[in-house]
This record gives structure tokens, sequence and C-alpha cells, in this order.
């Protein structure tokens, strides 16, 4: 764990020994629909518990995200007839037949039906792939609204709610107006904490970066959280790592990049200096 996750500075890979699982006989999705996020965390937690491992994917997914991707051109209307303002994006891996997995699946959804407001089981292949490429393309029509800003965090799924009330208030102290696109994958915790600048904003959004970085780093880890989920430190989160690494913490990891690379030759200067 310790070399996977050096990011190439402790050495080179130069073998691996894969553990091959089974492929799938075939895929369920669904895509539920809420009025609220705690909702939305609520109805995965109960579909977590019946259905374990079965659920490989679960993509929490906020109302502005079908907004923008109809405003530039990835989708013509949105998937649900009313508006809601968060959702939930399944999919299933199958080792039995289709038919009687979703005779289960919807016997015990039933029994959850105070836990959602809307839910679209796709009748064709093209419909599961239109749901899957939205995923997709929601990362893209973002970043055609104006500047923004991304954060890779994880959070603990009992703190997600509280975090982005609290966040929120207080970036909107800090640049008014700031449209929140959060989303991510709700199965780990790995959720994409982004910020647009307010519709018509005159000023620079970037020079608040710093500021709303500090804002949701500082947050994250008062809720037992990660500021660096999926993608690493890099060069980038140097001066996070600083901060919220204890002084230990940082010497074990230098021992360790020194016993290994003492010339320093392995992707010098990602994730912190060794001066």
């Amino acid at each position: 764990n310790i070399f996977c996750g050096s990011e190439g500075t402790l050495g080179i890979i130069t073998k691996a020994i894969l553990r091959v699982y089974p492929k799938p006989t075939d895929y369920f999705h669904c895509f539920f629909a809420f009025n609220s996020i705690q909702e939305n965390i609520n109805l995965f937690q109960k579909i977590r518990d019946v259905f374990g491992d079965k659920l490989e994917s679960a993509e929490i997914i906020p109302d502005i995200a079908i907004e923008l991707s109809i405003k530039h051109g990835f989708l013509t209307r949105s998937f649900f007839s009313k508006k809601f303002s968060s959702f939930l994006l399944c999919k299933f891996s199958l080792f039995e037949n289709k038919d009687t997995f979703e005779k289960f699946f919807l016997d015990k959804i039933t029994k959850f039906n105070n836990k959602f407001e809307d839910v679209i089981f796709p009748q064709s292949l093209q419909q599961e792939n239109n749901f899957w490429k939205f995923r997709d393309d929601l990362v893209e029509a973002y970043k055609l609204e104006g500047k923004y800003i991304t954060n890779d965090i994880s959070l603990p799924l009992n703190s997600l709610l509280k975090f982005i009330d609290v966040a929120t208030k207080k970036i909107n102290k800090v640049v008014y107006g700031t449209q929140i696109y959060s989303f991510g994958h709700l199965g780990d915790g790995n959720i994409h904490f982004n910020l647009i600048e307010p519709v018509n904003y005159e000023g620079n959004f970037n020079n608040a970066r710093s500021e709303i970085y500090e804002i949701v780093n500082d947050l994250v880890e008062d809720f037992g959280g990660s500021f660096s989920a999926e993608h690493g430190i890099g060069l980038i989160k140097k001066k996070s790592l600083l901060k919220y690494k204890s002084f230990n913490e940082l010497n074990l990891m230098k021992k360790i990049k020194h016993a290994l690379d003492p010339n320093n030759i392995l992707n010098p200067g990602k994730i912190f200096d060794l001066k």
C-alpha cells in the first residue's frame, strides 16, 4: 500500500501479479431522484446493506448537473418529468439471471418507497448508455459555465450533508452566489466538491481560490475526511500535506523515501521536498 500510494516517488513497477475475478454475466442499472441529499444518502445505505458487493457503482449527482448539461448541449431534456434536488445513479454486477435479480430488486425497493421520489429503470441498452454518458459529460458541462475551483475530497457519509451546508455558507461569505457542483462516488465517500463562479460574476473568481481551498480543507479535516481522495498529492497539494499531516507522519515518509531513493531521482519534488 505504501508503494502504490507513493505516486512514483519510491520506485518503478517492473512486474505486477493480477488477481483475476469472474466477469459479470450482466448488469442492472437504475436512476433515483430525491428532494434532499439526506434522502439520497439514506437510500444508498439501505441499498448497500441489502445488495452488498453487487453494487458496483453509486454516483451522487446534483440537480445543477442536469441543468448545465441541458444548457451546454449534453442533454436535450431531463431524464425525469419533474425537478428534483439530488440523484443517485446505480450499477449492479450480476452473476445470476437479470430478470430474477430485477424481481428481487423491485421487491426490496418497494419497501423503501418512502425513501425516494422517483426511479427510472432503463428499457434498453441505449438508455443505459445514455445514463452513464450523462455521468461522464457532467464533468465537461460545468467547465463550460465559467471559472471553477475543484476539490477532490473524501468524507464519512454521516458528515457529508453537514459539510456541504457549512462549506456553502462559508464560501458564500467569500464570493456570494458561488454555485455548488458537488458529485461523486457515494460508495467510498469520494466527492468532487466543485465550485463555479456566480452567474454574471464581474470579479475574478480565481482570486478567491486559495481562501476557498483553505475553507474546504479545514472543514474536511474537522469532519474526519481527507483533502485528497482519488487524485493524490502531486505538486498542487504539497502545502496541504504539510498542514494536515503530523511531523512524525511526514518524517516517516521522508525516511522511507531516503531509504529507497537516496539520490532523489524518482519523481523528485512530488508530494514533499526532502530538504
